[in-house]
C-alpha cells in the first residue's frame, strides 16, 4: 500500500488530493493508499457539528462531509487519510473504524502507552488514555471508497482546543502523547510505527476483527 507524505501542509491542499485519489481508486486507475500529513492550524466541522460546538472560534474553518463534530488540526498531530476500497472488505465501515483505532492502540503500546478505543457513550470512537482523548477519527465514504481518517495528538498547543467543543466534549478532555508521557516524540519516528500497523490491519486478506 503506497504512502504519500505531505509533511505539514494546508488543509485544503490535502483535502483536494484526497478527493482526486478517491476518484482514481474508485475507477481502478490506482491502488489504495495512505496519505500522511500534519496541518497548519485549522478547525474542521463534520456533519454532526452543532452551533454550540464553536464556542468563540472566529478563525478559518472547513465544513466537510466526514462524520463527527468539530475538531482542531495542527502541526503537532499525525494525520492519516486512508483511501481504502470497502467493496473488497464486505462493505464493512464499522470494521474500518475499529481497525483505525486498533492501529493507533498497537502503535501507542510500542512506546509504553496503554490505550483503548470506543467504549459506550463515555468513550465514543477515537483513542483514549487515562480518560483523555488523544486521537480522533472521522470518515467519509464515496462509492465505497473511504477518505478522511485519523488525527493523533503527539504534542500540541494546549490552547488549541479552547475555542471549540472538540467532538462535542469540553476541551479539557483532549490531551497528547507528550502531555501524558512527558516525552516529545518526533513525528517521523511515531508515524513510521503507526503506518506499519495500519498497513497490517488494512490488508484486504485480513478478515479478523480487531
Amino acid at each position: 500500500m503506497e504512502l504519500v507524505d505531505f509533511g505539514v501542509a494546508p488543509y485544503g491542499e490535502v483535502y483536494d488530493f484526497q478527493k482526486k485519489m478517491v476518484e482514481e481508486v474508485s475507477k481502478g486507475m490506482r491502488e489504495e493508499l495512505l496519505i500522511a500529513c500534519a496541518h497548519f492550524p485549522i478547525v474542521t466541522l463534520g456533519r454532526q457539528t452543532k452551533e454550540e460546538d464553536l464556542i468563540s472560534y472566529k478563525k478559518e474553518f472547513f465544513s466537510i462531509e466526514r462524520g463527527g463534530q468539530a475538531t482542531y488540526h495542527g502541526p503537532g498531530q499525525i494525520v492519516i487519510y486512508p483511501i481504502i476500497d470497502l467493496k473488497k472488505r464486505e462493505h464493512d465501515l464499522g470494521h474500518h473504524l475499529r481497525s483505525l483505532e486498533e492501529a493507533m492502540i498497537r502503535a501507542l503500546k510500542k512506546i509504553g502507552l496503554e490505550a483503548h478505543g470506543a467504549k459506550g457513550e463515555k468513550y465514543p470512537t477515537g483513542v483514549w488514555v487515562e480518560g483523555k482523548k488523544i486521537a480522533s477519527i472521522g470518515i467519509a465514504v464515496r462509492r465505497w471508497i473511504t477518505y478522511h481518517g485519523l488525527a493523533l495528538n503527539l504534542h500540541y498547543d494546549k490552547e488549541a482546543f479552547q475555542d471549540i467543543r472538540p467532538c462535542g466534549f469540553s476541551s479539557s478532555v483532549m490531551s497528547s502523547v507528550e502531555e501524558i508521557t512527558g516525552v516529545k516524540f518526533e513525528r517521523s519516528f511515531f508515524q513510521e510505527i503507526l503506518i506499519e500497523e495500519l498497513k497490517e490491519l488494512l490488508k484486504v486478506k485480513n478478515q479478523k476483527r480487531p
